[in-house]
C-alpha cells in the first residue's frame, strides 16, 4: 500500500477503487457507501471513528471509483489511515485501507510544503558557520521550520554546492546541515528549496 500525500490541515478529496468480494470486478451497486463503512485513524492512535463524510461514486464515468471528502480537522495528523470496511453480511465489496501522509506543517509527516517546492527566496548568512551549520537571522522564529529542505549555495567558494537541512534552532538562528567541504563565511548567499 503506497501512501498518498495531502496537505496537513486542509480539506481534501481522495479517490480509490472499490472491488467486489472476489476482487475480479469493480463494485458499482450503490452510489454512496453506508454510514460506518469509512473509518479514520490519525497518527496510529489505536482508535478509529467514522469519517465525517461517506464515500460516494465519482461521477465522471469511471466505473468502480469512489471519492471521500476529508475535513480539515481530519487532516490534522502526520499519518492518516482510512479503512473502507463492508459491514453487511454477507459482504458485497472488498475491504481496503488508504494511507495518507501529510506535508506542509511542522506536525506533518513531511514538513516541506510540496505545494510550493520551488525556490523560496535568497538568504544570506549573517555570521560565520561551520562545515555543518549556517547562521542566518532572516529565517524566522519557528524551530524546525526548515527540516528536510535543501540548500543551494549561489556565490563564493560554495557556489553550486548543495546541503540538506537537518535542524533549525531559531534562538541561535542556526541551521544544522549535512557536511559541506568548506566553512560558509558571513555573507554567503543560498536558496532554500
Amino acid at each position: 500500500m503506497n501512501p498518498i500525500q495531502r496537505k496537513y490541515g486542509e480539506a481534501t478529496t481522495i479517490y480509490f477503487p472499490v472491488y467486489n468480494t472476489a476482487g475480479d470486478e469493480f463494485y458499482t451497486a450503490v452510489s454512496t457507501l453506508p454510514s460506518g463503512d469509512a473509518q479514520i485513524s490519525v497518527d496510529g492512535s489505536g482508535t478509529t471513528s467514522d469519517t465525517t463524510n461517506q464515500p460516494g461514486k465519482w461521477s465522471n464515468g469511471m466505473i468502480g471509483v469512489y471519492k471521500l471528502i476529508l475535513t480539515a480537522t481530519e487532516m490534522e495528523g502526520a499519518h492518516i489511515a482510512i479503512r473502507i470496511v463492508d459491514q453487511t453480511d454477507p459482504k458485497v465489496f472488498m475491504d481496503t485501507i488508504i494511507s495518507i501522509e501529510t506535508y506542509g506543517h511542522a506536525s506533518a509527516q513531511h514538513q516541506m510544503d510540496m505545494d510550493f517546492p520551488t525556490l523560496a527566496k535568497s538568504f544570506t548568512t549573517t555570521a560565520i558557520g561551520t562545515t555543518t551549520t549556517l547562521v542566518c537571522s532572516d529565517l524566522g522564529a519557528t524551530d524546525d521550520n526548515w527540516i528536510d529542505r535543501t540548500i543551494l549555495f549561489h556565490n563564493g567558494t560554495l557556489d553550486g554546492r548543495i546541503a540538506f537541512i537537518e535542524d533549525y534552532v531559531s534562538s541561535t538562528n542556526t541551521l544544522s546541515i549535512s557536511q559541506i567541504h568548506a566553512t560558509p563565511a558571513s555573507g554567503q548567499a543560498f536558496y532554500v528549496l
